[in-house]
């Protein structure tokens, strides 16, 4: 879903997908027990070794337009490349298979110049028809992917010469270069007389891309393997491998750390584990601020959640403070607002709506919504409120998260039921049946602060990220409005999303919750490691090296 970048939904392992996107550069820092590994400065990197992930979940699909979980972008990042990227330092967009671009002064028109002689990992040449043709098939009716409004204002694509591509649009489109451009390209001549791109096998079983590692095998539930790409068009890996293991449980993950089997692991989901693995000999720890937040979402589309200020009562009914003590160990900052901090188009000045019970039982009242004389909350027909919460199991946070707010929607006389499914399952039931009434999960978002995809009313339905089923038409034009200003004056995007973020928060479709800090445990044996808040744990990996060549 949300998940970079583009959205997408975070998956257990990270509060990360779904599932990142913002222009003042957070304070990285890497909390270290032993050396440190940003590598000697002018010293030659030691060649070979693997890399072992550990991720509490596997991924779903490897076709990067068709992923909507952040641990099927790991290991796709690694395969698939974009024309554009983001600056792993500034956010700001950056070439990639695209050598340079321009764009017309009426900003309708970019020309892409792509780098020559980057081939498939086939050995077939790269060409500015494949890009053409990636885009085209995701515009498709049949293409089962919520990355289409990346293209919404595209009238044509061109291929002038095997090199170049022309883009024209409709009307100005600002997210159009660090969102539609950074979506990762596919091979036309593996792809184009596929019967049905979306059950292809390419997505699964036999992906090729241009990137720095080739794929070799995916053992469903268990791991899987990529080999370095030593004919890569840029600078080949330093590892021979990188190995992604599904270990379902963050404990046993972080056990795994120390004991070698794994050399990466994220922990987000556990921050009581910092102090631990901070003192075992041989581990660094990454502490980092990113674009992704953990929210607890309001099915609008059932009955009780049409009322705002129900929304709003739950929201003032949950302690943040206490969540974000006792089950982030304040390794978080809460979060009030789909843009994140971080952004250029952030308001500071938003309604918080804050811990106040007394207040949530006056607002349910408001609604329609009395306790009984047996202290159950129930509606004007005196039929009672029962609601669930999803989540994904084994994520300790939303797990915590959930508990927490089982206990004090108690307190308000709504008994609640909380659900644990496999991340897989949750986001088919987020995708698909949307059958629950309320969902702990978290959004990984992008540089941009363009937010139709997830909060425009035509993204509801199957496979759309409005999972919610949100509407506000008012919120719809200004997303619109957002996207396609002529000019994309930042001071005056700015003012739009500040617009946005007021209703928004105001009509309180999530309680936003907190934005957490992404925690790795790292092998030291491995430098070079550079997490980014804009590009995330990986994003250079091919200059990773173990110092012990292992």
């Amino acid at each position: 879903m949300p998940g970079l970048r583009h959205r997408k939904i975070l998956g257990s392992a990270g509060l990360a997908a779904l599932i990142s996107f913002l222009l003042t550069i957070p304070i990285l820092t890497a909390c270290q027990a032993g050396q440190s590994n940003t590598g000697i400065q002018g010293s030659e990197p030691v060649k070979g070794g693997t890399v072992v992930y550990g991720s509490a979940a596997d991924a779903k699909s490897l076709n990067p337009f068709l992923q909507t979980d952040v641990n099927s972008r790991i290991v796709s990042n690694l395969i698939f490349e974009s024309l554009v990227t983001a600056d792993a330092k500034t956010g700001a967009p950056k070439p990639l298979l695209a050598q340079s671009w321009t764009i017309s002064d009426d900003g309708l028109t970019y020309t892409f110049k792509m780098r020559a002689g980057v081939k498939w990992q086939d050995g077939a040449p790269v060409t500015s028809e494949d890009a053409k043709f990636t885009y085209e098939t995701i515009l498709q009716p049949n293409t089962k992917t919520v990355r289409k409004s990346l293209y919404d204002q595209v009238t044509k694509f061109s291929t002038p010469d095997t090199n170049t591509l022309v883009v024209e649009l409709k009307e100005s489109f600002c997210p159009f270069l660090i969102s539609g451009m950074s979506m990762p390209i596919v091979p036309k001549h593996i792809l184009e007389k596929s019967t049905d791109i979306n059950t292809d096998e390419f997505n699964t079983d036999k992906p090729v891309g241009t990137g720095p590692f080739i794929f070799k095998e995916w053992a469903r539930d268990d791991h899987i393997t990529l080999v370095a790409n030593k004919d890569y068009w840029g600078s080949p890996p330093n590892v021979d491998s990188f190995i992604y293991k599904v270990v379902k449980d963050v404990n046993v993950i972080a056990t795994q750390l120390k004991t070698g089997e794994l050399d990466i692991g994220e922990f987000t989901s556990q921050p009581q584990l910092v102090s631990e693995l901070q003192s075992t000999s041989g581990l660094n720890v990454y502490e980092y601020s990113a674009l992704e937040y953990t929210f607890l979402g309001y099915n609008i589309a059932r009955p009780f959640f049409q009322n705002k200020k129900v929304r709003q009562a739950l929201t003032m009914g949950l302690n943040r403070d206490k969540l974000l003590e006792t089950i982030l160990s304040n390794k978080g900052e809460p979060m009030y607002s789909h843009i994140p901090r971080i952004s250029w188009a952030y308001d500071s000045d938003l309604p918080k709506f804050p811990y106040d019970p007394n207040k949530a039982k006056q607002l349910l009242e408001e609604a329609g919504y009395t306790k009984g004389s047996d202290g159950l909350l129930k509606d004007k027909d005196g039929k009672q409120i029962k609601l669930n919460i999803y989540t994904s199991s084994g994520n300790k946070v939303r797990e915590g998260v959930a508990t927490v707010a089982k206990e004090q929607f108690k307190e308000l006389g709504i008994d609640v039921t909380i659900q644990l499914e496999q991340f897989s399952a949750l986001v088919d039931r987020m995708n698909k049946s949307r059958d629950f009434d309320m969902v702990v999960i978290g959004w990984s978002l992008g540089p941009d602060p363009d937010s139709k995809s997830v909060w425009h009313s035509s993204q509801r339905g199957e496979g759309g990220l409005n999972v919610i089923n949100y509407v506000n038409p008012e919120v719809d034009q200004l997303l619109d409005q957002g996207r396609t200003l002529p000019g994309c004056d930042q001071s005056k995007r700015k003012d739009i999303y500040s617009k946005f973020q007021r209703i928004l928060a105001e009509d309180q479709p999530y309680n936003f919750l907190f934005a957490p800090k992404i925690l790795y445990g790292v092998n030291n044996r491995f430098q070079r490691v550079d997490p980014s808040p804009w590009s995330g744990m990986f994003w250079n990996i091919k200059d990773w090296y173990s110092n012990t060549g292992k």
